[in-house]
C-alpha cells in the first residue's frame, strides 16, 4: 500500500496573514497543503499539530487507498475515532473508499487552556443565519453564544485553479466583515489549496471534512465550533447518498480533539422554521445568499442570488409560502420569480419525486399555505416516468403511454398533486 507523508510544519506571519502549511509527499499529489487566515491577532493562537491536515486528506487518501504517516503528534482522541468508526462510516457512505492507516509518531492527550470561544461558518444562508440568529446574545434559550464568524474558501466557491474564485473569496470576505461589525463579532477568513487534493471527489460529498480542517486550523484559538445542518434529525441517516450532510451529528463528534468540540447546529428544526427565522434578521433580509450558481456567472450578477438556480428557487417558494418574500427583493430577482413560478414549482415536484427531503418540504408548505401549485398532468407523467413511481404493482416507466397517463392523472387526483 502507498503512503501519504505529512511533514515539516510551516508557520509564517506577514501583512495581518497567519500562513500554515505542511509538506506532502504522495505520488500525484500537490507537493504543499496550506491554509492562509486573516482575522487573528498573531500566529501564537493556533496549535501547530497535524490534526487539520490528517482531517483534510482523509477523504483523498481513503479513496486513493494510501496510508497516511504523520511525522509529529497527533490527537490521542482524534487518531482513535479516524482509525475505527469514522472510516467504517465513511465506507457505509461511499463503498468505494478504502480502509486505510493513520499513522503518528506519537499521540498527545494535552489540553491547553480553555478560550471560551465559539465558532460557526458564514456563508450567509438560511442554515448560517438560523445558526447565529439562535446562538445570539439576544436569545435566552441557550447559554452558548458565538463570538467568531468563518468564511472558508475550501471548495464552495468554485475549483482552486478557476481564476475567478479568488474575486468571489474577496467579496465573501468583505461580506463577512460587514456582518461581524454589524453584530460585534469577530470576522475571520481561511483561504486554502485543499481543493487541488480533491480530484473525483465532489464538494457535496466531502464539504464537512474540507470545513473541519480549516476549523482545526483555529484549534487552540476557538474551543467550539457550531458546524450548521443542512437536515433535520428526522433524516439523518448513515447510507450511500449525495451529501454528506445526512450524518453530520454523528460524524462531527469523532472528528473533534481534546481542545476543540465540533458541534452539529440546529438539526432541531428543518428548513421551512430556519427560513421563517430569517424574517426577525434585518442582516439576513439585506445579505442572504443561498445562490449555487458557477463562479463566472455570480462575478456579473446585480444582486447577491441568481435567482434562478435549484437552491434559489427552492427558497423563493419558501419565501412566498411563508409571506415574507418582499422582505428580501433587495437580495433576489422576484420578476423573474414572478415570471417563472410555475416552472419552480414543478422543479420543487420533481426533485421531490427524485427524494430531496428539502424539496418536499418546500412542495408541501406552498400547496398547504394556499399557493397554486397544481402539478400539468403532462408534468406529472415526465416526473412519475422519470422517477418510475409505483402504482399498485405497476411501474410507471415501464407500461404503454395510454395506461401511463390514466394512471398518473388518477394519481395526481389521489394525492392533489
Amino acid at each position: 500500500m502507498n503512503s501519504i507523508l505529512l511533514e515539516e510544519i510551516s508557520c509564517t506571519s506577514e501583512k495581518g496573514l497567519i500562513r500554515i502549511s505542511c509538506s506532502v509527499d504522495a505520488v500525484g499529489l500537490p507537493s504543499t497543503l496550506w491554509f492562509e487566515v486573516k482575522g487573528l491577532g498573531g500566529q501564537d493562537s493556533l496549535a501547530l499539530s497535524y490534526n487539520w491536515a490528517v482531517v483534510a486528506l482523509l477523504l483523498p487518501a481513503m479513496q486513493r487507498g494510501d496510508n497516511i504517516i504523520v511525522k509529529d503528534c497527533l490527537s490521542e482522541k482524534l487518531h482513535t475515532n479516524i482509525n475505527n468508526d469514522l472510516q467504517l462510516l465513511l465506507q457505509v457512505f461511499q463503498p468505494s473508499l478504502k480502509k486505510i492507516q493513520v499513522k503518528s509518531d506519537a499521540v498527545t492527550k494535552e489540553k491547553i487552556l480553555s478560550t471560551g470561544r465559539i465558532g460557526t461558518g458564514f456563508s450567509a444562508g438560511v442554515d448560517s443565519f438560523a445558526t447565529l440568529q439562535h446562538f445570539s446574545n439576544e436569545n435566552a434559550s441557550t447559554s452558548i453564544e458565538v463570538t467568531d464568524i468563518c468564511t472558508f474558501n475550501v471548495g464552495a466557491m468554485g475549483r482552486y485553479e478557476n481564476p475567478d474564485v479568488e474575486a468571489v473569496y474577496d467579496n465573501y470576505c468583505k461580506r463577512t466583515a460587514r456582518y461581524a461589525g454589524m453584530s460585534g463579532k469577530n470576522a475571520i477568513c481561511i483561504n486554502s489549496n485543499i481543493d487541488s487534493f480533491y480530484r473525483g471527489l465532489n464538494f457535496q460529498k466531502t464539504h464537512t471534512f474540507r470545513n473541519i480542517s480549516a476549523a482545526l486550523v483555529l484549534e487552540g484559538y476557538l474551543e467550539c465550533y457550531l458546524y450548521a445542518s443542512s437536515f433535520p434529525f428526522v433524516h439523518i441517516a448513515v447510507t450511500e447518498t449525495y451529501d454528506c450532510s445526512y450524518f453530520d451529528p454523528i460524524s462531527l463528534p469523532m472528528l473533534s480533539t481534546e481542545n476543540i468540540t465540533f458541534m452539529s447546529a440546529m438539526a432541531g428544526i428543518n428548513r421551512v422554521e430556519k427560513t421563517r427565522l430569517l424574517a426577525q434578521s434585518q442582516a439576513a433580509t439585506q445579505m442572504l445568499d443561498v445562490c449555487v450558481a458557477s463562479a463566472e456567472t455570480r462575478e456579473k450578477l446585480i444582486k447577491p442570488n441568481c435567482s434562478v438556480c435549484w437552491k434559489c428557487q427552492r427558497t423563493l417558494v419558501t419565501l412566498e409560502a411563508l409571506g415574507i418574500i418582499d422582505k428580501f427583493s433587495s437580495v433576489f430577482d422576484l420578476s423573474v420569480y414572478k415570471k417563472e413560478k410555475y416552472k419552480f414549482y414543478r422543479n420543487l415536484f420533481f426533485k421531490m419525486l427524485d427524494g430531496d427531503p428539502l424539496a418536499k418540504e418546500a412542495f408541501y408548505l406552498a400547496r398547504e399555505s394556499g399557493l397554486k401549485v397544481q402539478i400539468k398532468i403532462t408534468d406529472y407523467i415526465i416526473g412519475v416516468g422519470r422517477t418510475g413511481l409505483k402504482s399498485g404493482n405497476k411501474t410507471f416507466k415501464n407500461i404503454p403511454f395510454i395506461k401511463h397517463f390514466r394512471l398518473a392523472r388518477k394519481q395526481r387526483r389521489l394525492h392533489n398533486y
